[in-house]
């Protein structure tokens, strides 16, 4: 007894080690009942069985590999792909990159970018990074602030309908579109321009432009110094200016009558402005009733008769044409001549 136990001290008898202590491993210690390795085959092959006998060495083919369902462990996984851009099959390495890969809980594959024609998803298309959706010519659609879509682009053109499902579309310069009361469309801005006609209405009743609230509408042309403003109708159409209850029509700071006159009546102002209906004068009073049907003696000056009616003069229109030319009082101008004088006249 020198102190030393088998199996913890060392090794108990065992036939195989003993078989295999000359280096070499007897075929009958890899049988399988009755069959065993015949050979040694040639580097890289494997022992293929065919389930039914001894089997034998092949090389590793790459045309069938076995894979395992993994559908719910959470783990980014690398994507293998065939080396040297080999897109022919055929004996290959395989190879990965960590930029590349999928994660089989969440069912996300991840890469730096993808590169086809045409990409197509069944459900969504969930883009987490701040880049956003990059197009063709360098347009994006970015979400960097919550709630808010950005599009990027010169012109946005849509061959469809836009429905806005919320209540506003706000521009750059803070104009808006809104719609927050059913039925009701406000356009918010300083000047609202139109290239074409204005047209309002639905095409089957009378169309209607009014202020919001109690305000006015003002009609003014773009020019401030010219211009005009046309209000025309359709063929043979009135152009009817109806004011609100008791009001009445302004044109050019004249109030015109809000109802219609008598027949004969004519329109007359009060000199403030005020336009009325008034029966027309039939015949002159006064100084005038003298000339009211009769004709005076042609070519002679008007004056006033002793009755203080207009009447015809003696002098003639010939004779006040002597006075024409005359700057000063004509007395006044004979006084100032010389008086008459015998020898004067004498020398004269």
């Amino acid at each position: 007894n020198l102190g030393l136990e088998i199996g913890v001290d060392i090794q108990a008898y065992d036939a195989d080690l003993a078989d295999l202590a000359d280096g070499t491993l007897s075929a009958s210690k890899v049988e399988n009942g009755e069959f065993f390795i015949p050979s040694a085959g040639t580097n890289g092959q494997v022992w293929t069985s065919d389930g039914d006998g001894v089997g034998g060495w092949s090389d590793v083919s790459a045309n069938k590999v076995a894979i395992t369902d993994n559908e719910n462990t959470n783990e980014t996984n690398a994507l293998i792909f065939s080396s040297d851009g080999d897109i022919d099959g055929g004996e290959m390495n395989l190879e990965s990159d960590g930029d590349a890969n999928y994660n089989p809980s969440t069912g996300v594959i991840r890469a730096t970018g993808f590169n086809s024609e045409t990409v197509v998803a069944s459900s969504s298309v969930d883009i987490t990074g701040a880049n956003g959706l990059i197009l063709e010519n360098d347009e994006t659609i970015t979400n960097s602030t919550d709630g808010t879509l950005l599009l990027t682009a010169t012109t946005t053109s849509l061959s469809g309908d836009l429905t806005v499902t919320g209540n506003d579309i706000v521009f750059g310069n803070e104009e808006s579109i809104s719609n927050s009361t059913n039925g009701t469309v406000v356009v918010t801005a300083t000047t609202i321009e139109t290239t074409g006609k204005l047209a309002v209405g639905d095409g089957s009743s009378s169309g209607i432009v009014a202020s919001k609230g109690d305000y006015d509408i003002t009609l003014q042309t773009g020019n401030s110094t010219t211009g005009s403003i046309t209000i025309t109708d359709g063929a043979n159409g009135n152009i009817a200016i109806a004011p609100n209850g008791s009001g009445v029509v302004q044109i050019d700071g004249l109030s015109w009558p809000a109802a219609d006159g008598s027949a004969n009546q004519v329109l007359k102002t009060d000199g403030s402005g005020a336009l009325s209906w008034g029966d027309a004068i039939s015949s002159l009073t006064g100084a005038g009733s003298t000339i009211d049907t009769e004709d005076l003696t042609a070519s002679r000056a008007i004056v006033s008769d002793g009755s203080g009616k207009i009447a015809a003069a003696d002098v003639t229109s010939t004779e006040l044409g002597y006075l024409d030319g005359v700057t000063s009082n004509v007395q006044t101008q004979l006084d100032a001549k010389q008086a008459s004088d015998t020898d004067l006249a004498a020398i004269a």
